[in-house]
């Protein structure tokens, strides 16, 4: 518990001096450095990071053994939305925003009262967990794309896809880490392990794809079009509502915590 308040003491701002770049900034990099620094945020929060990558560089790697089961298989697979869904898990296994909340602890009057806008404060820890996983994402997606050969238009759709899924998202760990915060946790573990806010964030966003995935069923019984234009709208609506919540309710959520 001492390790967790020392830790919690560092999230003095100190904003008061700063422009509202240089106050973002500074938040930005209060947030890179805890994640950085704490070992149980990072491997936590963050494997699905290191797995994205893994399964893009292995995708060239092992190209021609995948290529291999896939015939063996004897009838073709639907390589695109499994590409899309196994990107997507990755991305549900980076709860980063859900937990930023609750780890302020009792010190997070601190940043409440700072000069920057609360719905500033907000994007900003949303906007680091977009600064890791989305270039991640574009990674993974043109790796996989690659290795598999998909036309220009499929790798488009792939990455249109996960993206709006990556920052939808995010928006909802926010929304969660406000609705569920855990402020008065012995330590980050409790936060980042056992909160409703992060099994929520994990869980409800694996939900969101399995609504995809059924959608992507039901398209598919009546044009290919159809199949890949369903989830995209379901992934845009998911972000887009997300976003607008957070928008406009957050900085109420944050005032009453």
């Amino acid at each position: 518990m001492t390790a967790f308040a020392e830790r919690s003491v560092q999230s003095n701002y100190k904003l008061s001096a700063q422009t509202a770049s240089g106050q973002k900034k500074a938040l930005l990099k209060k947030e890179m450095q805890r994640f950085f620094g704490t070992p149980m945020y990072f491997w936590n929060a963050g494997i699905g990071l290191i797995m994205l990558l893994a399964a893009g560089v292995a995708s060239l790697v092992m190209r021609d053994k995948l290529l291999a089961y896939m015939e063996m298989a004897g009838y073709p697979l639907p390589l695109l939305p499994m590409a899309a869904a196994v990107i997507g898990f990755c991305l549900c296994t980076c709860p980063i925003t859900a937990p930023s909340i609750s780890l302020e602890g009792k010190y997070l009057w601190i940043l409440r009262e700072s000069p920057i806008e609360e719905r500033s404060l907000l994007w900003v820890k949303v906007g680091f967990q977009l600064l890791l996983t989305l270039p991640c994402t574009v990674i993974a997606g043109m790796c996989i794309s690659i290795a598999f050969g998909f036309p220009l238009w499929q790798g488009a759709v792939l990455l249109i896809a996960t993206l709006l899924f990556a920052v939808g998202h995010a928006a909802f760990g926010m929304l969660m880490g406000l609705c569920f915060p855990k402020l008065d946790a012995v330590n980050e573990t409790v936060v980042i392990k056992q909160s409703m806010a992060t099994v929520l964030a994990m869980f409800a966003s694996m939900a969101v794809l399995g609504v995809a995935a059924g959608f992507y069923y039901l398209g598919s019984k009546t044009a290919p079009w159809t199949a890949l234009a369903l989830p995209i709208g379901v992934f845009a609506l998911f972000a887009a509502v997300c976003i607008v919540i957070l928008t406009r309710q957050g900085p109420s959520l944050l005032r009453k915590l």
